[in-house]
């Protein structure tokens, strides 16, 4: 029998990689490529339904009409809503993820507003009951932007409405680091790579796609993972006034939990 011959790992194709900072590259992240992704790992009925109920319930607490749906994505909250009575705006940074949810407002014949705009820019003529940040929509700036977005967001909230800001839990974030992962989704393959800057409180995330034809795309973005503490001073900066935070949708935080794996900050327009 001939024995094979050793390949060298000099001689084993590497796949290229793009590991550049891309400025405002959150513009695209989360666009086609991401939502394929996304309806594989964390976009299941069963999610979607248990975020519905949760806000439902607290529209329902506040006899609230009026949403502002902040990076409304391709409108998996914005359309349910809209369905269901409420007078909800859309408004999104990528023109693509624009176009999929007004697809998607027509394709179940909802009545809702979606705009192309960046939230730091807002000018609506107008304020909501509640405003929503869901999906990790915010942190994508320096924290005098993310300030500025915040006070923007504020200006159209009327006092004694609410806003909500569905973000990572960051101590569970850390404690449960991974550096890199695979995985296949519909013969599209996706690289994620991370690194986390515990002194600046940021992770760079790059994601890397492969698609069944050979072709690669690189995105990139930049998180700012805040503290409870950061966040309260955020949000009070900007004239919001922390009502509670909830692990995952369900139970309120208490000082040392550490297994939600996202949290959700209820905060009241003062």
């Amino acid at each position: 029998m001939r024995t094979p011959t050793p390949v060298r790992a000099a001689e084993v194709q590497q796949p290229t990689l793009n590991f550049e900072v891309q400025p405002d590259g959150y513009r695209t992240y989360f666009e086609d490529d991401y939502w394929r992704l996304s309806d594989f790992s964390c976009s299941s009925a069963g999610v979607i339904d248990s975020e519905l109920s949760f806000l439902s319930g607290n529209l329902e607490s506040w006899q609230a009409r009026s949403v502002l749906d902040v990076g409304c994505g391709r409108g998996r909250h914005l359309v349910p809503l809209a369905l269901a009575g409420y007078d909800i705006v859309g408004v999104d940074v990528s023109v693509r993820n624009v176009e999929l949810a007004e697809h998607a407002v027509k394709e179940h014949k909802a009545f809702a507003q979606v705009l192309h705009t960046d939230a730091r820019e807002l000018s609506l003529g107008r304020t909501f009951d509640l405003a929503l940040f869901m999906l990790t929509s915010f942190g994508y700036h320096s924290d005098a932007e993310n300030l500025r977005l915040l006070q923007s967001v504020r200006a159209h909230v009327r006092t004694g409405g609410h806003v909500i800001l569905d973000q990572p839990h960051r101590e569970q974030m850390i404690s449960g680091f991974l550096n890199r992962s695979w995985v296949e989704v519909g013969g599209h393959y996706y690289l994620m790579h991370y690194s986390l800057d515990l002194h600046a409180g940021v992770r760079d995330g790059w994601l890397t796609v492969w698609n069944p034809g050979g072709e690669v795309r690189n995105y990139f973005h930049r998180l700012r993972l805040y503290t409870s503490t950061e966040m309260r001073q955020i949000l009070e900066a900007s004239g919001f006034e922390i009502e509670a935070v909830v692990g995952d949708f369900t139970n309120p935080l208490t000082r040392s939990d550490t297994s939600s794996r996202r949290l959700q900050y209820i905060a009241r327009a003062v």
